[in-house]
């Protein structure tokens, strides 16, 4: 099967300091002026925070009805929170790491698309076998290739409410709709669509950071 909307967008939060380069004031942006005053929303504090690990798990045990140790699981046998458990933020006793890396490392992104395309996947499996009433992935059908617009923005909408807490713009509605197309092209079903969708969102960065 093929794996689509994998964004991992974490690429360090931190300033970096690079050795050698000297800031130069460039002042302010001549564009900026012809913006509209309303193109932002003010943040209300200044403390843009990423969820580590535990976060991370409870939001997804949440959003997709699974037990923290059923989201991933390694060789199906190791949970992934602990094999992964440093790049997600957390400590590692057993290697001598007893407090948390400060920020992302390089395999942070990697590490977080691993547990989302594992948690999304097994919901899917289980809302598509039928082994017990379909919880997330419920207002498609799943094993066609055909997809209403109706259908697909129920399904997307489910996701955007499970995952982000929040209905979908029409905006966001519509580019949903036209990955479909490529999916399909590509092989895919509406259950690869939808995994792909659960994922896209699963990893973005309103979903990742609080």
């Amino acid at each position: 099967m093929r794996c689509l909307l994998l964004a991992t967008l974490l690429a360090g939060c931190d300033a970096i300091e690079l050795s050698g380069v000297t800031p130069v004031d460039v002042g302010p942006d001549p564009a900026a002026d012809t913006l509209p005053s309303d193109a932002w929303t003010p943040a209300t504090r200044a403390d843009l925070r990423m969820k580590r690990w535990r976060q991370l798990s409870q939001d997804l045990s949440g959003a997709l009805k699974l037990q923290p140790d059923e989201l991933c699981r390694e060789t199906g046998n190791f949970d992934c929170n602990e094999i992964h458990v440093v790049p997600l933020g957390g400590v590692s006793i057993d290697n001598g790491l007893y407090a948390p890396i400060d920020g992302a490392s390089v395999t942070t992104g990697l590490a977080i698309e691993r547990v989302l395309l594992s948690a999304c996947w097994n919901r899917l499996q289980r809302d598509l076998n039928g082994e017990e009433s379909p919880v997330v992935f419920t207002a498609i059908p799943l094993e066609e290739t055909v997809l209403e617009d109706d259908a697909a923005d129920r399904q997307a909408t489910l996701l955007w409410q499970r995952l982000l807490a929040r209905d979908p713009s029409a905006e966001e509605l519509a580019a949903a709709r036209a990955l479909h197309p490529g999916v399909v092209a590509d092989g895919g079903r509406n259950a690869e669509w939808a995994l792909g969708l659960c994922v896209a969102l699963g990893t973005s960065s309103e979903f990742l950071f609080y």
